[in-house]
């Protein structure tokens, strides 16, 4: 009888064993740890209050960067950021760690880090925040945020579109100073996927490291720089390319004749429109103020160039004008016996049929008004009048006339229009995509 109610009793606790299982150990449940480590727990006061200051190690994941914006001069990214620290207070037994969620590390001292030149950030919270807190048994806390950052970039534009550009995260802590919390970084901390790319720029690498700042205190911090070339072959295609044909075409008028004006003027006029467009439309996409582009540079000198070929043909117009009254008066003097015979004597009237061959209509009206005062003014000119020069079968005057002429002057434009613009870009490519001294980013 005594044996069996042992053999019960025994059964009993077996069974009770392994429903019910007994815990030897508060610290093997995560519910009574938590509520053993923040029994005394102040989360007001951060870790070592009485020791030295509390060392936070900084660690990023970089999941995208871009884009840069020229005209807000900022740049956005997200990122994991992973802070790391000690906190004595919350050691426990037994070798395990304990993963918060966000809902439940309202109970504990988390770093009051803050991102400085920052426009806008939010965390994100689908499907539930994305942030975590891990507390491991020898006190080592590890806090986890997924953040969207945009942060103001100042970008030097001198050499646009052939710049590099420079912009940085800023972290430091807002309340604490340098005596109470210090924030470290190394390179090694920060991961940035070898496949991540930035619109309109590629990505050269980054660097890190501390800094002081002493407004409302000794303020200490840490920041990652990431260094970025811009891609200049979207403006070699959009802006360079066109550019260098509209200076080409607007040299098209020294092979037009000058004395077709409406060619000329309308050609000249539409190219210099179109290059004042053009550096119009570049002006819109940065802020104003800012100082000339290398790209401002190539637009000024394209739309000089053009401005340049439309007074060429208003020279070379006057030129004409020059010539064809020098011709006139040429005309004038070799006729002088024309003077005696009426206006519808079939030797002038040949005569002027052949100056009209030379120009127009408009310059043999000219000539008989000419003809008319001559006539009145013939009883006071009683000099003997040279012989006049050869003259052509038709009746033209030979005329020596200068070798500055519109023509002439036409072709000296097709060869001088080159050589400097070429001399032009001789200069410029060397000195934006070779020269160093010209990178305001080097020291």
């Amino acid at each position: 009888m005594r044996n069996n109610n042992i053999y019960f009793i025994l059964l009993i606790c077996a069974f009770l064993l392994l429903f019910f299982p007994i815990r030897i150990k508060a610290n093997d449940n995560i519910t009574a740890i938590l509520e053993y480590i923040s029994a005394d727990y102040d989360r007001r006061v951060r870790p070592d209050i009485n020791g030295i200051p509390t060392s936070i190690f900084v660690s990023v994941f970089v999941e995208s960067l871009g884009p840069l914006h020229e005209l807000e001069m900022d740049f956005s990214s997200t990122f994991y950021l992973q802070m790391y620290w000690i906190d004595t207070r919350l050691r426990f037994q037994g070798e395990r760690q304990i993963t918060l969620k966000s809902t439940d590390m309202d109970k504990f001292w988390l770093p009051d880090i803050h991102f400085l030149y920052e426009k806008k950030s939010h965390h994100h919270n689908v499907i539930q925040p994305n942030k975590r807190m891990i507390i491991n048994y020898d006190g080592t806390c590890e806090y986890s945020v997924r953040v969207s950052l945009t942060v103001l970039c100042n970008m030097v534009l001198d050499r646009f579109p052939m710049d590099t550009q420079k912009c940085g995260v800023h972290m430091m802590s807002y309340a604490y100073k340098a005596s109470e919390m210090q924030l470290f970084i190394l390179d090694s901390a920060i991961r940035i996927p070898k496949t991540i790319t930035v619109s309109k720029y590629d990505f050269l690498g980054f660097h890190t490291d501390n800094f002081n700042e002493t407004f409302g205190g000794d303020l200490e911090g840490v920041y990652i720089e990431f260094e970025f070339k811009r891609q200049i072959q979207t403006y070699i295609l959009t802006v360079y390319i066109p550019s260098v044909l509209l200076v080409i075409i607007s040299w098209m008028s020294f092979w037009i004749d000058a004395h077709a004006a409406p060619a000329r003027v309308s050609l000249g006029i539409t190219t210099v429109l179109t290059a004042t467009t053009m550096t119009a439309s570049m002006q819109e996409s940065f802020p104003s103020g800012t100082n000339a582009k290398a790209i401002d540079v190539w637009l000024a000198t394209c739309l000089i160039f053009v401005f340049l070929a439309l007074i060429e043909y208003a020279l070379a117009n006057y030129l004409i004008v020059l010539q064809e009254r020098h011709m006139i008066k040429a005309f004038l003097k070799s006729n002088h016996n024309f003077k005696e015979k009426p206006q519808d004597d079939p030797v002038i009237l040949n005569s002027e049929r052949s100056f009209c061959a030379l120009r127009d209509a408009t310059y043999a009206a000219r000539y008989r008004e000419s003809l008319r005062e001559e006539k009145e003014n013939q009883d006071k000119n009683d000099k003997d009048i040279p012989p006049p020069p050869p003259t052509l079968k038709s009746g033209m005057p030979v005329v020596n006339v200068s070798k500055f002429t519109a023509e002439n002057m036409d072709k000296a434009a097709r060869v001088v229009f080159f050589l400097f613009f070429l001399i032009f870009n001789m200069g410029y490519w060397p000195y934006y995509l070779f020269n160093p001294d010209a990178d305001p980013h080097i020291d």
